[in-house]
């Protein structure tokens, strides 16, 4: 069993070498969506708990991995390790204060999309993540989502 799956990702690993673009980006939604499902069957069915804070922990690690890759000219692997482990620390500041204050049910939930709301609100009024502009404004040393997605764009066809 052991040497199957080490076969499987040897496959995973060397597909890129012959796939095009379209079909990386569908094996992509692929696995972001099972990692999706299973961050929900852990908080949901082990738990017990419904979160309705996952956009924002995904939020945090894309925009992390997105703006390291752009501006410091990091690899996206490394920059994906970098966003996982600060929505996990984050993740676990969640958490912390839901045990800390033994938050179950209903009161979980409003934890979850109360940090999902500041995420929101910070992001939309902090200058250097593109927000709190005016209109025809483009940010002083930040990034908006349309020069990140242009920026791996570029990246990608090269």
């Amino acid at each position: 069993m052991r040497w199957l799956a080490l076969a499987a990702l040897l496959v995973l690993l060397a597909l890129p070498a012959w796939l095009n673009s379209y079909a990386i980006t569908v094996f992509i939604f692929i696995f972001f969506y099972a990692f999706l499902g299973q961050a929900w069957n852990i908080v949901g069915g082990y738990a017990g708990q419904l979160s309705a804070g996952h956009a924002a922990f995904v939020g945090i690690g894309a925009y992390a991995s997105a703006v390291l890759s752009a501006q410091a000219g990091l690899t996206p692997w490394l920059g994906m390790l970098v966003g996982g482990v600060l929505s996990a620390g984050l993740g676990t500041l969640v958490g912390y204060l839901g045990f800390r204050f033994g938050l179950r049910g209903f009161y979980f939930v409003l934890l979850t999309v109360a940090f999902a709301e500041v995420c929101r609100i910070v992001t939309l009024n902090t200058e250097a993540m593109g927000g709190a502009l005016e209109p025809g404004e483009t940010p002083g040393g930040g990034l908006t989502m349309r020069q990140i997605s242009a920026n791996a764009t570029v990246r990608s066809t090269k």
